[in-house]
């Protein structure tokens, strides 16, 4: 009797709206539902890839940053040959869109997105300003934004349950390939990176990387969140996978270089699981589930599911964490 009650009272809540507006809240309960399944497939296992040791320590002084930042920099910047292919698939693809049997041209978006933002985040942690370059920062956003975004089409051709027409993404990768080419155009050229390199004293390095810690729990205790909070506890994370991961490649101890290892693996897998939750956003923006600045859904259990295993490997690391200076 209460079930039917509750019933009769919404309906004549619904009944009630004016018929434009009951149009609006058909689609969005459509949406909610029907287009909500780009989270079915949000499935994260609650085991852990590796077993932590007890304790992480995080430290680094003046020395170590610069030493660490100068390994960033050998591995990681883009070479003259990689400059050129990057901004001849960036012509191409500003003027002709994204050809997505063309594997070499999305690759090359993919490696040179994941360099870059090794490089932009050896600046994060290890600089004392904590910041990249302005303009490669700019850059860095943009290649990121056009390999979400082809990412995104990409994905609408494998499910698209709302049959989409893939192709209407086309003006928007162009023109946003136009702007990312700009940007690189823009930016100071990678050789000349490191000269914009100061590196963080011990002081300086522990308070930024304990506000990464806190930014990153505090985000995931939020009831209520949103995809731009999502995307920067996922920010903090890697802050602490690039520290361990230069680590591991660095360091002589052979204990400091296990540990490095166990964490390194640790954080690359939960970051993935992040990368998987990311992209199941991305595409429910492209659905018109939801967008940028709305708040996540909080009704979806997959995605609900998948939040809370999120928060509990992100815990379960932070709780080992001991920075120092």
């Amino acid at each position: 009797m209460r079930g039917l009650l509750c019933l009769a009272i919404i309906l004549s809540l619904f009944l009630s709206l004016h018929p434009s507006a009951r149009a609006d809240l058909c689609e969005t309960t459509f949406s909610a539902t029907t287009s909500a399944d780009p989270f079915a497939s949000v499935v994260l296992s609650a085991t852990v890839p590796v077993e932590l040791p007890k304790k992480l320590k995080v430290s680094s002084d003046k020395k170590q940053s610069q030493h660490l930042a100068d390994y960033a920099f050998s591995e990681y910047l883009l070479r003259d040959s990689e400059v050129e292919l990057l901004t001849q698939a960036l012509e191409s693809v500003s003027k002709n869109g994204i050809d997505l049997t063309d594997h070499a041209q999305f690759d090359r978006f993919k490696d040179a997105r994941s360099k870059t933002a090794t490089i932009r985040g050896t600046f994060y942690v290890f600089s004392q300003s904590h910041t990249a370059p302005e303009k490669f920062d700019r850059f860095v956003i943009d290649l990121g934004h056009l390999d979400d975004l082809i990412g995104t089409k990409l994905n609408l051709l494998k499910s698209n349950p709302r049959k989409l027409d893939p192709n209407q993404l086309d003006p928007q990768i162009q023109a946003l390939a136009a702007k990312t080419l700009a940007s690189f155009r823009d930016a100071p050229p990678p050789a000349d990176l490191p000269q914009f390199f100061a590196p963080g004293d011990g002081k300086n390095f522990k308070e930024f990387m304990k506000n990464s810690e806190t930014v990153a729990l505090d985000r995931l205790a939020q009831r209520q969140l949103k995809i731009t909070e999502f995307h920067e506890a996922r920010k903090e994370l890697k802050n602490f996978m690039n520290y361990f991961e230069f680590k591991r490649d660095t360091t002589h101890s052979d204990s400091d270089k296990k540990d490095a290892k166990k964490a390194s693996i640790y954080l690359r897998a939960l970051i993935d699981d992040y990368g998987v939750v990311h992209d199941a956003l991305v595409r429910a923006g492209a659905l018109g589930t939801i967008n940028a600045n709305e708040y996540i859904l909080q009704s979806d259990v997959a995605l609900n599911a998948a939040l809370d295993i999120l928060k509990s490997k992100t815990r379960n690391f932070t709780d080992r964490l001991k920075i120092k200076k």
